[in-house]
């Protein structure tokens, strides 16, 4: 969920919204510059493709006003002053309250910066809601021991187990969270 108002960066331009959404199946070429005057206030967020494979990224986004705001995605990094840099793709349309979704294929590793602006110069778009679909995202990774002992060692610590066997090495497990 996030916020565009006179606290956000500005574009000068924006790109032109043509209505046509990417696709995995079908990329779509950089539609061009409206060419109008800004400012647009934008956001962007960085993610990164952490896994072996290309994936298929899907972005769905929605102003929970009648206030706009268009997503567009890009390879690597964003520069405003050049949009067509790095360009992956967009919505094609802005939502002022309706859903729109978009996908494209993102590389083994690369890195995916999705921008969020309102389309009209010098207007806020008082919330939105971003959702990503398709990136493996590393997660925190938990290391934690489990020592077991036999029944006879009397009454066990935290974190300790008694066994009615002989006592085995101690477990070393890791837990790595997946989204």
């Amino acid at each position: 969920v996030g916020s565009l108002d006179v606290v956000d960066a500005t574009l000068p331009d924006r790109i032109f919204r043509n209505g046509v959404a990417s696709t995995c199946a079908v990329p779509k070429v950089f539609p061009g510059m409206l060419g109008g005057a800004g400012p647009h206030y934008y956001d962007t967020y960085t993610y990164s493709n952490a896994s072996a494979n290309t994936q298929c990224v899907t972005v769905t986004y929605i102003s929970s006003t009648i206030n706009q705001v268009h997503v567009t995605a890009y390879n690597g990094s964003f520069n405003p002053a050049s949009q067509a840099t790095n360009y992956l793709a967009d919505g094609g349309s802005s939502s002022n309250g309706a859903l729109v979704t978009f996908s494209f294929n993102v590389a083994s590793g690369a890195t995916l910066v999705l921008v969020a602006f309102e389309p009209t110069a010098g207007v806020a778009s008082p919330q939105y809601t971003l959702t990503v679909n398709g990136l493996v995202c590393p997660g925190p990774t938990t290391s934690f021991n489990i020592t077991v002992l036999p029944s006879d060692q009397g009454n066990p610590a935290p974190n300790q187990t008694l066994s009615n066997r002989s006592a085995k090495p101690t477990v070393n497990l890791t837990k790595t969270r997946e989204t």
